[in-house]
């Protein structure tokens, strides 16, 4: 009786289903074609709207943007310190020393004493822009800065991959937010005002493209991976072959599979709708990771031929103190402050504006973040792996760590700040569970938004500000370049005294030493 009842009741709301369409229909034939015609307009024209707003190129476009206002005027700085050198290296090259320019594919970088390293795309690079610009740094700082936003463009890119099948307006907003607060972190000046810098900004450029290849192959259809996997482990010899910071793709790549394991191959959910195994798990991590594994094992076969070592890094004296040292620096309160809140010395007093605003726009992203702990809203998966991200990224800088008052050193943290950027977008734009109310999930999401737009505009007006300090270094390098040739041209005398020479300034080195200024007064220069 209760099943007649209940098939009847279903029959009768099937029958009004089938007749509503109809209904609405005749209403509005009723109404008149400028009614429908406005509300199909209206609708086009929301439509409209939501695709421009969720239109990748516009996020790209955003992110470039963003990069140019904190660090574009780099392009008016000159060489800094070690710049100097390599340069004069590079030029020794093109005045037919090309046996220096192979050296560098046998053995050590440059042949830099008590430095154990194997770079020769970072070489190659300055060798390229030698062959352009010869001793004009404006080009080799365009090349800074190419790398460098094309990283920001790219760990936008790798998120939005990672996010794919979120909703297509949170995974944007979070992916457009991490590259945004990795665009204007202040902690980036040395990779970008700084021509040797590069080395940072090049291999995560090269590193982010392996990694959004095997993403690609890995969401693509299953005729494209082939070639998304070839693509990925020519970026990552590129990659590692620039800096040793690469080393962690492999595991992070295993990572991403043993959280996520690849639909493509049946390990999503049994037919009990049960999660894979461990055993399953780790078969898909090693599947997907394996190319890079095996690419990593030759990589340590070459670096052995040409170094001799499989570690390398700084040796002698600078090696030991680095060593010695390094425990200090990881326990240094003010190093992981710096990190947070990098504001230099020099350029910020300690009653400035900008720290206080940012420490409360942390806290209360970090309210956010608890209100959603205590909802059972936060997307655990995303944790453990941005967690792993950011392991691989510290451990091989375990003997380097440390920020200084005037942000020195920052230039080895810029692998991490990929991790460190991420993941507050992460965590707030997840989809919410269903324990978080709709009214509650939408004011959460907009407090977020606002938060993080106020934390990006302190960013990166503390960047733009601590970036004008480089700048102005390298005008000033560029003014004694100018006054020395001026006084050799001026004088009848052979020798001179020149006394303050600059050596540094605001965390920024200038002129080394002697070396270094007789070096800046020959060809190129």
């Amino acid at each position: 009786m209760s099943g007649a009842g209940t098939k009847n009741k279903n029959d009768d709301t099937a029958e009004l289903r089938s007749v509503a369409p109809a209904a609405e229909s005749a209403t509005e034939s009723s109404i008149g074609s400028f009614g429908g015609d406005n509300s199909r307009a209206a609708s086009e024209s929301k439509s409209a709207l939501r695709n421009f707003l969720t239109n990748p190129i516009l996020h790209l476009l955003l992110i470039i943007t963003l990069c140019m206002l904190c660090f574009g005027r780099t392009l008016s700085s000159f060489f800094l310190a070690d710049d100097i050198g390599e340069v004069r290296y590079i030029c020794q090259i093109f005045d037919g020393h090309w046996n220096l320019f192979w050296s560098n594919f046998t053995g050590n970088y440059m042949q830099v004493p008590n430095m154990a390293v194997y770079r020769p795309m970072l070489l190659l690079s300055l060798v390229v822009d030698y062959f352009f610009w010869r001793g004009n740094a404006v080009g080799y700082y365009i090349s800074n800065l190419l790398f460098f936003s094309g990283s920001a463009c790219l760990l936008y890119v790798f998120l939005r991959q990672l996010t794919h099948d979120w909703n297509k307006g949170r995974s944007s907003i979070a992916a457009i937010f991490a590259a945004a607060l990795f665009a204007a972190s202040p902690l980036h000046c040395e990779s970008i005002s700084w021509i040797v810098g590069r080395v940072d900004s090049l291999c995560c450029f090269f590193y982010l493209s392996a990694l959004a290849s095997f993403m690609q192959g890995r969401i693509s259809p299953t005729a494209r991976r082939p070639i998304c996997t070839v693509a990925g482990v020519v970026f990552f010899w590129l990659a590692i072959c620039t800096k040793e910071m690469a080393i962690g793709l492999a595991p992070v790549l295993a990572a991403i599979a043993f959280i996520w394991p690849d639909a493509g191959s049946n390990l999503t959910v049994n037919e009990n709708n049960e999660s894979p195994s461990l055993k399953k798990r780790l078969l898909s991590a090693w599947k997907f990771s394996r190319p890079i594994w095996i690419s990593t094992a030759a990589y340590f076969v070459v670096r052995l031929l040409a170094l001799g070592t499989l570690l390398g890094g700084y040796g002698g004296s600078v090696g030991a103190s680095q060593s010695a040292s390094a425990l200090t620096k990881w326990m240094d309160p003010d190093s992981w402050r710096r990190l947070f809140l990098p504001f230099s010395s020099t350029v910020f007093s300690a009653g400035n504006p900008y720290e206080p605003a940012l420490f409360c726009t942390y806290a209360v992203l970090v309210g956010l973040v608890f209100v959603r702990a205590l909802a059972g809203s936060l997307p655990w998966k995303f944790i453990a792996f941005l967690a792993i991200w950011a392991l691989t990224q510290l451990a091989p800088i375990y003997r380097l760590f440390g920020i200084g008052a005037n942000l020195e050193g920052a230039r080895f943290c810029f692998f991490f700040s990929l991790s460190f950027s991420s993941l507050l977008p992460i965590l707030l734009f997840a989809p919410a569970s269903k324990q978080i109310p709709e009214k509650l999930a939408l004011r959460l999401s907009l407090m977020a938004g606002i938060a993080l737009t106020i934390a990006t505009v302190v960013l990166a007006k503390a960047a733009y500000a601590s970036n004008l300090v480089w700048i102005h270094a390298g005008k000033e390098v560029r003014a004694v370049l100018n006054d020395a040739i001026r006084l050799s041209n001026n004088s009848s005398k052979s020798k001179y005294i020149v006394l303050g020479i600059p050596i540094e300034h605001g965390g920024v080195h200038m002129i080394l030493n002697g070396s270094t200024f007789e070096m800046l007064l020959n060809k190129p220069f």
